[in-house]
């Protein structure tokens, strides 16, 4: 596997304006799986919660996929929150 070339299409793919978290999530799935990471959204054991994307191996959950459509919003924000406290020290 190419890292450059998964990090390209990866990069492509998610600047790409989705419908909702579910359709981008899934393009996020389909560019793993053609680079044979494969990643499925499956139910948490024992809550009604979903994951976009799972990995386990061997009984332990290794990468858990979270898809959101508005995560430059929630990177300025945290980066502003982070602007806040340091200059309010």
């Amino acid at each position: 596997m190419d890292n450059n070339e998964l990090v390209l299409s990866l990069s492509r793919a998610m600047s790409k304006f989705y419908v909702d978290e579910y359709a981008r999530a899934a393009k996020f799935r389909e560019i793993l799986m053609e680079h044979g990471i494969m990643l499925t959204a499956s139910e948490i054991e024992g809550s009604r919660c979903k994951t976009d994307g799972d990995l386990w191996w061997k009984g332990f959950c290794y990468i858990i996929l979270e898809a959101k459509t508005n995560l430059a919003v929630a990177v300025q924000n945290l980066f502003s929150k982070r602007c806040y406290i340091i200059s309010s020290r």
